[in-house]
């Protein structure tokens, strides 16, 4: 019975740390959730204290202490008409393509391009130039990967070519501030 019941909670507590992933920790209103999800996270554990030692108490605890400031985190686009942005990640192609290049490419290519994030178009799509050009960048809030990017700085795109029609983006999967 006691394992069927920690089954049960496990479960719970995947519900409550998809919830945490999911709220907006920039703004208040998404911090005071955050702050509910933990407290309930705690009240669960204090009332399985007698099913659940000591020891993983203090882990989880210390385990929730150090992921707080990496929730907190704020990064992204510091340009014109920018927001803070989260983070993201992937791995991709290694070969570099000039943004010339990467609008004469199939759709679904996977393609890595440097150059400069020079403005803000609108939520989560960036104009990108190097010295061929510049395109339209996709960049979820997620995928910043906790990183500030000026238009001074120079990046690695690590993404897709998206076509429209005539229209030419990049999906961008992972943005790398290259030093």
């Amino acid at each position: 019975m006691v394992k069927k019941r920690l089954e049960g909670i496990e479960e719970l507590y995947v519900r409550i740390f998809t919830a945490i992933s999911r709220v907006d920790h920039k703004s208040k209103k998404g911090l005071r959730k955050f702050q509910i999800l933990l407290q309930v996270t705690a009240i669960l554990f204090v009332q399985l204290n007698e099913e659940i030692d000591v020891k993983k108490l203090l882990l989880f605890s210390l385990l929730t202490s150090l992921t707080l400031p990496v929730l907190a985190q704020q990064a992204g686009f510091t340009g014109p008409g920018s927001e803070n942005q989260q983070h993201g990640g992937f791995n991709g192609p290694h070969k570099t393509f000039t943004v010339a290049q990467s609008k004469t490419l199939q759709d679904d290519t996977k393609v890595m391009l440097e150059g400069q994030i020079t403005k803000k178009i609108s939520h989560e799509h960036y104009e990108f130039k190097d010295s061929t050009g510049t395109v339209v960048v996709e960049i979820d809030d997620h995928k910043w990967m906790g990183q500030s990017v000026s238009p001074n700085d120079t990046v690695r795109l690590e993404g897709e070519v998206d076509k429209d029609g005539n229209k030419v983006d990049i999906d961008v999967k992972r943005v790398t501030l290259v030093k």
